[in-house]
């Protein structure tokens, strides 16, 4: 999955994906994560503040960035117009040989792909996930974020179950999953 390429063009406009190389330099993108982190959503703030450190855009560039040999994707995403002006970053990193689990931020602006995302995640990123022998990903989402649940849920994920005393102030989080169906697995 980490070599997809992508530009996904669809009725709704366009989307860039840029993939960040999961090995090697990363210098380049760190002012692209950079911008996604220090232009988040108020509630993606919240929601990365339950369950991480500290929200600092450059701390949690180094973090993403040092910690890119963990993913099986990691994509900065951005509209044909403002190509160097990215409004997620989206990446699946694998937790176990068949399970993976995905996350994304988001900036105010990302209603302007959230459709041609959603393709993408649907039609390019979850088909290539079962090639790459994935079994489920999994994405846990704040429950006090509705908007991130219907994205979740746009993008082609189940819930499974609400897990409470998640966050960092026993915060309530829905966890959803992307399965591969049985039969495509041959059991």
């Amino acid at each position: 999955m980490a070599t997809v390429g992508v530009l996904a063009m669809d009725r709704f406009g366009a989307m860039i994906v840029d993939h960040i190389p999961l090995d090697g330099d990363a210098e380049r993108w760190r002012p692209k994560v950079r911008h996604v982190l220090s232009n988040l959503r108020a509630l993606d703030r919240a929601e990365a503040l339950m369950l991480m450190d500290s929200a600092d855009p450059a701390h949690v560039a180094e973090h993403v960035l040092g910690g890119r040999s963990e993913h099986a994707l990691l994509a900065l995403l951005a509209h044909k117009d403002a190509p160097e002006q990215p409004l997620a970053l989206f990446g699946i990193i694998r937790r176990s040989p068949n399970v993976g689990e995905a996350h994304l931020v988001t900036t105010q602006d990302f209603p302007r792909i959230a459709i041609s995302f959603a393709r993408f995640v649907r039609h390019i990123v979850m088909p290539r996930a079962v090639i790459a022998g994935y079994h489920r990903v999994e994405v846990r989402v704040w429950d006090g974020y509705p908007a991130a649940c219907r994205l979740i849920e746009l993008l082609g994920a189940s819930l499974e179950c609400v897990v409470p005393m998640v966050g960092k102030g026993g915060e309530t989080f829905r966890q959803y999953a992307w399965t591969v169906p049985r039969q495509i697995r041959g059991g």
